[in-house]
């Protein structure tokens, strides 16, 4: 890119030029044009500043606009970081408690809100499954679909002949 000031060089120079010359006359068409010329030059920088003025204004917002998406994607990933945390603590949680460990209960998660499904034999049970995902850090909310089976078990061989 061209500076202004480097474009008045040439006119200083052809105005030393055109001291040399007999006429004065030609001198000051001489210097006219290369006035004209120069001016013409500045005219264009200047257009060529206002334009990459524009595209950097465009690209600043364009780069705002993309570090706001980039923290929500962020916030997005945490929160989904987080619920898998959730998830694994409280699967562990039901795994290891003996009032559960027979028990086929399904865990989601989204937004740190764990919901519960399956069936227990008791509500005991619905108790101990709620209060192991509610012991889970980070937790914002618990919701049970558990359902009761009064019928227990079905029987076994072993049960029948006793």
């Amino acid at each position: 890119m061209i500076r202004p000031t480097a474009m008045l060089l040439p006119l200083a120079a052809t105005l030393l030029v055109a001291c040399g010359t007999d006429r004065p006359e030609e001198r000051l068409e001489s210097a006219a044009d290369n006035l004209a010329a120069t001016t013409l030059d500045i005219d264009g920088v200047n257009a060529e500043i206002e334009r990459i003025e524009g595209s950097l204004e465009s690209l600043q917002k364009e780069r705002k606009r993309l570090r706001a998406e980039q923290r929500t994607l962020e916030q997005r990933v945490e929160a989904r970081a987080t619920d898998v945390a959730i998830f694994r603590f409280v699967q562990r949680e039901l795994l290891e408690l003996d009032p559960l460990r027979n028990t086929a209960i399904a865990v989601t998660v989204e937004d740190q809100r764990v919901t519960l499904w399956g069936t227990v034999e008791r509500a005991d049970q619905v108790d101990s499954a709620v209060a192991a995902a509610k012991r889970a850090p980070g937790v914002a909310a618990v919701t049970s679909h558990l359902l009761i089976d009064d019928e227990g078990p079905a029987p076994t061989a072993d049960s029948l002949a006793n």
